[in-house]
């Protein structure tokens, strides 16, 4: 079918070895996949497409922030297809949940003390493009279809990631405290204040699924840790 001939193309753009290119396919996939069944039952290639890409330009941090948005787009939004029901929804937000996930994990293995001869933290190319997936782990649709593994394990890559950024700002933030050079201090600055962002955007979407499942000491909890590490 058409269609199907159209998805093998942006397939192949999606595999492209060019950030560049890879970026154009993540975003001709967002419309194909908000029509697509496949998605529910875990087989749709363009899901995975994104995915991959996303894992395989993990140097050019544009292409996976592009990956987020296009999942919290498609996650966060209603089935356009003909035959929506509550089968397909169901099975349709938690695929789209665990690609979300199956990135941020991949990007947490990039968090790391400084290289040798370095000062500055070790971590993804920015940084800040797992925001909108955490928006979409703390979407209260999307929640409300997680079975009881995958809230688990939703909280769990949230929790590592506020740890991750929060540990990394502050070693920039005490990198930044003893440079002796102006723009060496201006640049941890910048890396400490968008690695806090990371950490803030976690911690709030920790936050918002303990008010779903009423656990107000988590809530607290999560609250307080991303205070302690926003004025380290």
């Amino acid at each position: 079918t058409p269609g199907t001939r159209l998805g093998d193309v942006v397939e192949s753009i999606l595999d492209d070895d060019a950030a560049a290119v890879s970026i154009w396919g993540i975003k001709a996939a967002r419309p194909l996949t908000s029509f697509s069944t496949r998605v529910a039952a875990g087989e749709d290639p363009l899901i995975s497409g994104i995915v991959n890409a996303a894992k395989k330009h993990d140097e050019e941090g544009f292409v996976a922030h592009e990956a987020m948005m296009v999942l919290q787009d498609v996650g966060g939004g209603g089935f356009m297809g003909g035959a929506e029901n509550g089968v397909v929804v169901d099975r349709w937000k938690p695929a789209v949940v665990e690609a979300v996930l199956e990135i941020i994990e991949h990007r947490l293995e990039l968090y790391g003390p400084p290289a040798e001869g370095e000062v500055a933290p070790t971590y993804p190319s920015v940084p800040l493009a797992a925001r909108p997936g955490t928006l979409l782990l703390a979407n209260r649709d999307v929640w409300e279809r997680l079975d009881q593994n995958l809230r688990l394990r939703v909280r769990t890559t949230l929790a590592r990631l506020a740890r991750s950024a929060g540990n990394a700002a502050a070693i920039a933030q005490d990198a930044r405290r003893d440079a002796d050079d102006e723009d060496l201090e201006r640049e941890l600055a910048d890396q400490r204040d968008e690695l806090r962002g990371v950490l803030t955007s976690a911690a709030q979407s920790l936050i918002e699924i303990a008010g779903f499942e009423s656990r107000p000491a988590l809530a607290t909890a999560a609250r307080n840790v991303a205070e302690l590490l926003k004025s380290a």
